[in-house]
């Protein structure tokens, strides 16, 4: 098969069968900056794309994170190829 093929699990939210041509490369690649005056907000901003030789597959995601010893919290929209802005957020709690 020319194809690799996985399910992507996102918890209770269900699953997507995802299919990752074989012999390409990928690149993903993010930065994470405080505002300055500020240690609790971040400007945060990644760039993805799972097939160089396809610049179509290609996502850009911007936005913020608030951050302190226990939580991170970030909120964001995707800009991907079809094209469409797509809302992102992630929550982390390490409260150890």
């Amino acid at each position: 098969s020319d194809m690799d093929i996985f399910t992507a699990r996102a918890g209770t939210y269900g699953s997507a069968v995802v299919r990752y041509p074989n012999g390409t490369i990928g690149l993903g690649i993010g930065v994470d900056t405080r505002f300055p005056g500020r240690h609790d907000i971040h400007f945060i901003g990644e760039l993805w794309n799972n097939d160089l030789s396809k610049p179509t597959n290609t996502a850009v995601v911007l936005g913020l994170r608030l951050a302190n010893s226990s939580l991170s919290v970030d909120f964001g929209m995707a800009v991907i190829s079809a094209p469409a802005f797509v809302p992102v957020m992630s929550f982390a709690w390490t409260p150890f």
